[in-house]
């Protein structure tokens, strides 16, 4: 009995000295007052079409067309944020210059477009943190500009949502979903919480359908983090976080719900639409001065759309069937400001 007795105890004794002996490290957004940051984004968006297929009354119509729809979208934006005071692991002073904010899309028929979102492009947004109500006061910093867009920004482009809660050990392993899905794919920005606080677009709220069914799909996006390790790279320590994860989901709706006519007759429309998106990607984490240093990701997967419309006025049932593929591409990088 007192040997069982020891070899227990000495068991967990040797498993607590082991874990207090596995180095454990500390990564954090922790920047120094007065940083200054310039952060360089990239992104490319491709979709293909893989397959269409269009039903008129039960019968099969010819889809010839001269080219393939499909097409490319990217992107490129170029801040340089300041920080004044921080509290808490939060910035509660913190101005961001947008020094480029610049997009293009091209379609596989050669149409292009070139576009800047000139209500930002050359602006200065202040955030500073109220304690009282428990979020920012976003304003320009000369005080004139689009306000709807104050309403989408959000101070962190550093990714915080990737990081750890605690200290980490190599292997380690958390998980992020739903909401802060959307905040890696889209740093600087919160779409959802922007959309549920009644912000207009162009004079017009963003329908509560459009809300419902972005919940629909974050609800199963999910993503799987690993601590890989720390390195030293030019004198510089990183800590490397793997990032691993899907955005997916399907859901049904009526066109209609989103306030758009759609046609110029009656129509009793449903469309089924299914995203599956798998993506992989890198955080290098600059130890010391408690900012990212790099980001990259990748992405593949597609979409598949089941349209079914009835048109009464016609006697008319139309059914068009259409799947695609996708792939992204994101980068991001972080240095000391001039």
């Amino acid at each position: 009995m007192k040997r069982t007795f020891l070899a227990a105890a000495g068991g967990l004794l040797a498993l607590g000295l082991t874990s207090f002996l596995i180095p454990r490290d500390g990564v954090t957004f922790a920047p120094s007052v007065g940083t200054k940051l310039t952060k360089n984004f990239s992104g490319q968006v491709e979709l293909s079409l893989d397959s269409m297929r269009m039903l008129m009354n039960g019968e099969e119509q010819d889809m010839q067309m001269d080219e393939e729809p499909g097409g490319t979208g990217s992107y490129t934006l170029v801040v340089t944020d300041h920080f004044k005071a921080l509290e808490q692991g939060r910035p509660t002073d913190l101005t961001r210059s947008f020094v480029e904010v610049s997009g293009s899309a091209e379609s596989n028929d050669g149409d292009s477009s070139q576009g800047s979102l000139d209500e930002l492009e050359g602006e200065t947004v202040h955030f500073v943190w109220d304690a009282d109500a428990g979020a920012y006061d976003v304003t320009y910093e000369d005080g004139e500009g689009e306000e709807d867009v104050l309403n989408v920004l959000v101070p962190d482009m550093d990714f915080r949502p990737l990081l750890p809660r605690g200290e980490v050990s190599d292997g380690d392993e958390w998980e992020i979903g739903g909401n802060d899905i959307l905040k890696v794919l889209l740093p600087g920005a919160d779409v959802r919480n922007a959309a549920a606080s009644g912000v207009e677009i162009g004079g017009d709220p963003i329908p509560e359908k459009a809300l419902e069914l972005l919940d629909k799909f974050l609800e199963s996006s999910k993503a799987t983090c690993t601590y890989v390790g720390t390195t030293e790279t030019d004198g510089v320590s990183l800590a490397e976080i793997g990032v691993k994860g899907k955005v997916g989901g399907t859901t049904e709706f009526d066109p209609s719900e989103f306030g758009e006519e759609g046609m110029d007759f009656n129509a009793e429309m449903l469309v089924n639409l299914t995203i599956n998106l798998d993506f992989e990607g890198t955080l290098l984490w600059n130890v010391k001065g408690g900012h990212f240093q790099s980001f990259t990701m990748e992405g593949q997967g597609g979409l598949d759309v089941h349209m079914t419309a009835h048109i009464a006025e016609m006697d008319m049932d139309w059914e068009n069937e259409m799947s695609a593929s996708m792939t992204i591409e994101q980068k991001a990088t972080a240095e000391p400001a001039e």
